[in-house]
């Protein structure tokens, strides 16, 4: 499992105020190391600041953040993470947060307020892990990002 052999690497990003985790990082802390799939982390500008365990070709980042301003557009375009088409059963404007999916994986966008968080899940309802599950952890990580300014 996670934590044997981990090797400390020091922190990429520092601030005046403290030290932070790099963007990968902070997805393997909140997103892969709690039994997600992969995630990544795109600036609302349509940049890609970080990828795990995923894809995400640069038009799919340009094309993820312009749809997260307006989610309900998602259910013309599906979504589209490394050249796959996921079809979207999700799109709320209010929570910012889009849900789609495609053979038994789950892709979630959520809306921050400087970025993208895209969160990947593998369905396991006999291991105990559903989709709500899922959503909670993009959306801790997503209270997290607002609570320090992204």
């Amino acid at each position: 499992g996670h934590g044997e052999g981990d090797v400390y690497r020091p922190p990429r990003e520092v601030t005046h105020i403290s030290f932070t985790m790099s963007w990968d990082q902070q997805i393997e802390h909140h997103l892969t190391s709690k039994r997600m799939l992969g995630g990544a982390l795109i600036g609302l500008n349509g940049q890609l600041w970080a990828a795990k365990n995923i894809t995400v070709l640069p038009q799919e980042a340009t094309a993820i953040a312009g749809m997260i301003t307006n989610p309900p557009s998602v259910f013309g375009t599906g979504l589209h993470i490394g050249g796959i088409k996921y079809i979207a059963n999700k799109a709320s404007a209010e929570e910012g947060l889009v849900r789609a999916s495609k053979d038994g994986v789950v892709m979630f966008c959520l809306k921050t307020n400087q970025a993208v968080i895209v969160g990947a899940m593998r369905e396991d309802p006999e291991g105990g892990f559903r989709i709500p599950m899922g959503e909670e952890l993009v959306n801790k990580f997503g209270e997290y990002l607002r609570g320090i300014g992204f």
